[in-house]
């Protein structure tokens, strides 16, 4: 969805099937209520709601839906058109060992979580979890193309530049995929 399918009390759901209800639209944002379809609507009458207005950012907003038909067109229009390379099942493995892991679920920063980013030398990575290292967190980096594993420090991995869908062009065309 984009931002102007919003409205307040517009009903839509996330790649997850949960079903929320916006309840302020932004200049760039929304904030929406989560409907549980087993509580009682009396849970959702506001504002102000009882239930916890959570923020949905650009990205959080192109991953919501109308409806299941929708998810499902635009989740095959968008693998149609990007030049992301996709995931082995051996990487999905490594993804899903990390995903539930504690010290991912306490770090502060998970937000970074959801973010390609592009190196010096035009690489697109993905962290995908952490590590502490005494004070410091430590990214656990897969580089998309080349298929790579890596470290690196959080504090490097904040000052690097998010990727858009360009960067991924740029990097196919570098031939730095490995098929």
């Amino acid at each position: 969805m984009k931002l102007e399918d919003f409205s307040i009390g517009t009903e839509f759901m996330t790649s997850t099937g949960q079903t929320w209800r916006c309840t302020d639209v932004g200049s760039r944002t929304i904030l929406a209520i989560e409907i549980d379809p087993d509580r009682d609507p009396s849970w959702y009458v506001g504002p102000p709601y009882i239930v916890e207005e959570q923020p949905f950012d650009e990205k959080a907003i192109r991953d919501c839906h109308q409806n299941v038909d929708d998810a499902i067109r635009e989740s095959y229009e968008t693998h149609k058109k990007s030049h992301h390379p996709g995931f082995s099942t051996e990487v999905m493995d490594v993804f899903s060992r990390h995903y539930g892991q504690p010290r991912r679920l306490d770090y502060p920063n998970r937000r970074l979580l959801r973010l390609n980013k592009v190196t010096m030398d035009g690489a697109v990575i993905m962290a995908y979890s952490v590590e502490k290292e005494g004070e410091q967190w430590i990214m656990l980096t897969y580089n998309i193309f080349t298929r790579e594993f890596s470290k690196m420090r959080e504090s490097d991995f904040v000052r690097l530049r998010t990727a858009a869908e360009s960067d991924l062009v740029a990097a196919k065309q570098k031939g730095s995929i490995i098929l």
